[in-house]
């Protein structure tokens, strides 16, 4: 096999890794992003229904109750959003799983390969 070749199957086995597990890759920088913000920040906001003029919206306070949760104190965190503490279990299920589960594993019906 020739240097291009090599460097061919490479990049393509490589993409194709990245590609996998691009949804773990975005779950992990969210609670890296969540777990550093400031929780007692109420200035920033992503919140679209916040921004549409709305005052009241059911996700409002879950970023804020992780940050809470990241920084040990749960109380303050279900004190925030009760939701925070099971979205932080789940996300960490859900990407502990994506990390692990074999690159052309059937899932609910469909096929994770990237070919497919």
């Amino acid at each position: 096999m020739n240097r291009n070749a090599a460097l061919s199957l490479f990049f393509t086995r490589a993409s194709s890794l990245l590609w996998q597990k691009w949804e773990a890759l975005v779950w992990i920088i969210g609670l890296l992003l969540m777990a550093t913000m400031d929780p007692a920040n109420t200035h920033a906001s992503l919140c679209p229904l916040n921004a549409l003029g709305f005052h009241w919206c059911p996700g409002c306070g879950l970023g804020h109750s992780i940050a809470w949760l990241f920084r040990a104190d749960p109380v303050q965190s279900f004190q925030t959003h009760a939701l925070g503490i099971p979205a932080v279990m789940i996300i960490v299920s859900r990407t502990i799983h994506l990390i692990f589960q074999k690159p052309n594993q059937t899932y609910y019906g469909t096929s994770n390969s990237v070919h497919s």
